[in-house]
């Protein structure tokens, strides 16, 4: 380095501490504080306004009373008796589906039902006309060992005893195993029968035909689908679809079968129950049934109004479970329980706070808090 180069550096460098010395300096950023880990929680307020609780259901007025269940289609297209406006009486034929494959396998299973009969019937006798035949020789070989008093004969004799019992067992066991057969044959036929019966629809009540769905010659009917909607005589009523909502199975029903979710848990625990039609509001009444009928007979609920909406209506039912005018309302996913004891974390000052509160109500979404808890308080929600 020159002499030159020298002096400019140690300049520089002076000039760097004297303005360091003399102006002000910049303070470093300031460390980034900890936050409490409340602070990173969500938290909910505890608001005060009605808790209601309700469960809604959809429903049609006359939905099919007993619907039709076949193994696979057997309906291209259906012949229809009736139309809407007339007046039909309970029984009446309404609807016929397409049977001609149901009715071409009850032929073919009468036919194999037969000829099963006389197959067994020929092996049987065949092999009980072996058997006879083994008693007369072994009745003769009895007659021979008797007047000859034959040791060689003897031992024969004996062994033939044997196969005669053994055949005997034999027959036996192919005559049982034959009538388990036509047992079965006979169940398959029977099935036929009644799946051919089912085929054919018919007005589970008394009254006028007010709605209908559209249908044309060839088109597939399916079996869960509304055919058409009556009405009693004397009153409307709405009958409930029995739609399969899982959720509302909590254990099987009689024969393994889950339980009709419309009853009757839910109707027991309703304070009370509206129907929507059309937009309108109408109050309802559960038409109650005794245990005995409840498998065989539809839901059904009166409209209570001096002007009910005319039938063919598709109708959505609300059961009210909880209604509280004023109660504090805290988030259904703020509750814990320990046991049956529920309780909240209590969020003050950035602390959770362990707190047990009293329930007096509770749905899917809000509770109503009775002790523990005051309008404003923050809680802990997961």
């Amino acid at each position: 380095m020159t002499t030159m180069a020298k002096y400019l550096f140690v300049g520089l460098a002076l000039c760097i501490i004297l303005v360091g010395c003399t102006g002000e300096t910049e303070a470093p950023p300031a460390p980034e504080l900890i936050r409490s880990p409340a602070a990173e929680i969500d938290t909910a307020t505890i608001t005060r306004g009605p808790l209601v609780g309700l469960e809604r259901r959809t429903g049609v007025t006359r939905y099919l009373s007993e619907p039709l269940y076949f193994d696979r289609p057997v309906a291209g297209f259906g012949e229809f008796h009736v139309v809407p406006g007339e007046s039909v009486t309970e029984g009446q034929l309404l609807v016929t589906l397409d049977t001609e494959l149901i009715d071409e396998q009850i032929e073919e299973q009468m036919r194999r039902i037969a000829n099963m009969r006389r197959d067994h019937a020929l092996a049987n006798d065949i092999r009980q006309l072996d058997i006879d035949i083994m008693v007369l020789e072994h009745a003769n070989r009895v007659n021979q060992v008797t007047y000859y008093l034959d040791q060689d004969a003897a031992e024969a004799l004996e062994a033939q005893s044997l196969n005669i019992d053994r055949a005997r067992l034999e027959l036996r066991q192919q005559r049982d195993r034959h009538a388990v057969e036509l047992r079965q044959a006979e169940t398959r036929l029977e099935d036929l029968r009644t799946r051919r019966q089912r085929a054919e629809l018919r007005a589970p009540y008394d009254g006028q035909i007010t709605n209908m769905r559209d249908f044309v010659h060839g088109q597939h009917i399916s079996v869960a689908q509304p055919l058409l909607y009556i009405t009693d005589a004397s009153r409307v009523v709405i009958e409930a679809v029995n739609k399969p909502f899982l959720q509302d199975w909590p254990q099987p029903g009689p024969g393994g079968m889950p339980p009709d979710p419309w009853r009757p848990n839910t109707i027991r625990r309703a304070l009370y129950t509206i129907a929507y039609i059309d937009g309108e509001i109408f109050e309802v009444e559960y038409i109650s049934v005794s245990l005995e009928e409840r498998p065989f007979r539809p839901v059904r609920f009166e409209i209570l109004s001096d002007n009910p909406p005319p039938a063919g209506k598709y109708v959505s039912i609300h059961f009210y479970t909880h209604h509280i005018e004023d109660a504090l309302l805290i988030p259904d996913n703020a509750i814990f329980f320990a046991g049956a004891q529920p309780y909240v974390y209590l969020v003050i000052n950035g602390d959770l706070i362990y707190t047990e509160i009293r329930l007096e109500g509770r749905t899917s979404i809000m509770g109503a808090v009775s002790i523990g808890l005051e309008e404003g308080d923050l809680v802990l929600v997961r």
